[in-house]
């Protein structure tokens, strides 16, 4: 991809869309990894692996929600499509996102637990052992 392949104008109409949508899921999986189960105060690997996987699911579960229903809306009166062709996108969509929600899911908790105990010996973690859940 290259600088001019990000300013075509397909990118920069769902960017603003893109950003909200990724910003929320972000903070729903934070806030449910680490402010809910405070993944970060235990050393049990499995408690961690639950939670990591609980909380990708809550935040990718709201993405197969609300990514097809912001995106006909956003289609629709923002960028001015016929509501026919904004209600098929957004049934595409649906479809893709979950797809992607599967996959995201599993290679998050997959990924996510293998790369814990290097950035916790590194530092890059701040890990308080409050509780041994």
């Amino acid at each position: 991809m290259t600088i001019a392949d990000l300013l075509d104008p397909v990118y920069i109409t769902v960017a603003p869309k893109t950003f909200v949508l990724k910003l929320c899921i972000g903070l729903i999986t934070g806030l449910v990894a680490h402010n809910f189960a405070k993944i970060n105060h235990s050393n049990n690997k499995g408690y961690v692996f639950k939670w990591v996987l609980i909380s990708s699911i809550c935040g990718l579960t709201f993405n197969v929600i609300f990514d097809p229903i912001v995106g006909y809306f956003y289609k629709l009166y923002i960028l001015g499509q016929p509501q026919e062709l904004a209600s098929i996108l957004a049934k595409l969509s649906a479809v893709t996102t979950f797809i992607n929600a599967v996959v995201s899911v599993i290679l998050v908790s997959l990924i996510y637990n293998s790369i814990i105990s290097p950035l916790k010996k590194s530092g890059f973690l701040l890990i308080e052992n409050k509780e041994d859940n």
